[in-house]
């Protein structure tokens, strides 16, 4: 009977107790107090760098979650030959935006897609890496080098690309 009474409290402060653990260890608090724990740094660089919430953050409300754009309105960017013929053009489009026309899987497309040059190389090599390796696409992973010589040969340029005429210009070794 005296054992009866204890295990209500006993599993409500266990219960508890795994309640505060677990919200800690998710949330990245410290679970005892003191200085050096500084688990907050680490988690978020991880999360910057998290492929796919870079492109659910900056990519699925036109794209959509599954790469399939929105017919007439976003293109695809499951099978398009513009995220899988080179790593370069993916990379500019998504430093410098894109407005105007370009045509995708048989379709044109007249949209405005806005630059995210605030993304760092490393955001922009793991996102465009995951484009090129999602949605039934099989290209090569991009890496920071390779994204910090496209800005770099971007430089002096702030306006969007003006649809696939101009970069097919460019693949093809214009300026």
């Amino acid at each position: 009977m005296a054992l009866e009474r204890l295990a209500t409290p006993l599993t409500g402060i266990l219960v508890g107790t795994l309640v505060f653990v677990a919200g800690h260890l998710l949330l990245g608090r410290p679970i005892l107090p003191g200085p050096t724990r500084d688990w907050t740094a680490p988690k978020q660089a991880v999360l910057e760098l998290d492929p796919q919430r870079l492109y659910a953050q900056n990519c699925a409300a036109c794209h959509q979650a599954d790469g399939r754009g929105v017919q007439g309105v976003f293109p695809p960017l499951a099978g398009s030959e513009w995220v899988v013929r080179d790593p370069e053009t993916p990379i500019r489009i998504v430093i410098l935006g894109l407005s105007g026309p370009i045509e995708v899987a048989g379709s044109t497309y007249n949209g405005v897609m806005p630059g995210l040059s605030n993304l760092t190389d490393a955001q922009v090599a793991r996102v465009v890496s995951y484009i090129r390796t999602s949605f039934g696409n099989s290209a090569t992973e991009v890496d920071e080098a390779t994204v910090a010589a496209v800005r770099q040969s971007l430089q002096g340029r702030s306006t969007p690309w003006n649809g696939g005429a101009e970069l097919e210009t460019v693949r093809s070794g214009g300026t």
